[in-house]
């Protein structure tokens, strides 16, 4: 596996993307390893916040998370839009 290329093909890609709710499934995938590492360090972390971010984590993998268009569509149904 050549690392660089798949970057350098991630990055590609990216550059097509105009789709609003894809990108923003991106940036939590990002958000997601980066307090997934925070975690793993401990990293400015309350232990509350551990604990949540954790349960979270668990949740996600066990497949119980909730898509964000599912959100979006919901939170737009109570409001009545």
């Amino acid at each position: 596996m050549d690392v660089q290329a798949d970057i350098k093909w991630i990055q590609n890609e990216l550059k097509k993307v105009k789709d609003p709710d894809l990108i923003e499934i991106f940036k939590n995938l990002l958000r997601y390893r980066h307090k997934k590492d925070q975690v793993d360090r401990g990293d400015g972390i309350s232990d509350a916040e551990k604990k949540g971010i954790l349960q979270g984590i668990d949740e996600f993998e066990r497949g119980e998370a909730i898509p964000y268009q599912k959100v979006k569509e919901e939170i737009a149904a109570r409001l009545g839009k």
